[in-house]
């Protein structure tokens, strides 16, 4: 027994010792000082057509889907910046899918708010087991699209996008699993 362990542990250490370990390229920023780059570098160039940064002020339609089944929406970008450029955030968290979630919703429509800055515990879709965990996380897709297909949310998580689940035969503590599926957003 004492030598299956050595050798499994000599097997699994030779394959962490070559691997990759998480590491996807050699490359390695150099550290500081760091010099800015000038204004005029052509990585600063805009990009040609109407969706380059310089449209400011500006209505945008999108669509989603095909034939029968296509959806189009629409969202406008900010104004031209400046300091005296007013622009409204709301501020949402903990927003679930109750009738108080619904009104919140709603409330936040009506107050002329352009960006949603949303501090975590989106669906509570955790609350559910099983299939129905997936099935809720896509109801309040539905329920949030009124403004989200309009607007800009930017999220963070909270800790009812933590998936644990005990009950299942394997448990899952894959972190923002269902909510990362949905919502995408690169963690850092």
């Amino acid at each position: 027994m004492g030598f299956v362990l050595l050798l499994l542990q000599f097997v699994f250490l030779s394959f962490v010792d070559n691997g990759s370990a998480g590491v996807t390229s050699a490359f390695i920023r150099s550290e500081w000082p760091s010099t800015d780059i000038p204004l005029d570098n052509e990585a600063f160039i805009a990009p040609k057509g109407y969706n380059a940064p310089q449209q400011y002020d500006s209505k945008y339609f999108y669509k989603i889907g095909d034939g029968d089944s296509a959806r189009e929406f629409w969202f406008q970008t900010p104004s031209e910046i400046n300091p005296d450029a007013p622009y409204t955030f709301g501020i949402i968290g903990d927003l679930g899918q109750t009738y108080n979630s619904l009104s919140t919703i709603e409330h936040y429509m009506q107050s002329g708010g352009q960006t949603v800055l949303f501090l975590g515990d989106l669906s509570y879709a955790d609350r559910y087991q099983y299939n129905d965990v997936g099935v809720r996380w896509d109801t309040w897709g539905r329920l949030v699209e009124r403004s989200t297909a309009y607007q800009p949310w930017i999220w963070s998580a909270g800790n009812h996008e933590i998936e644990y689940m005990p009950y299942m035969v394997i448990i899952l503590v894959t972190v923002f699993i269902r909510s990362n599926v949905r919502c995408l957003v690169e963690l850092h």
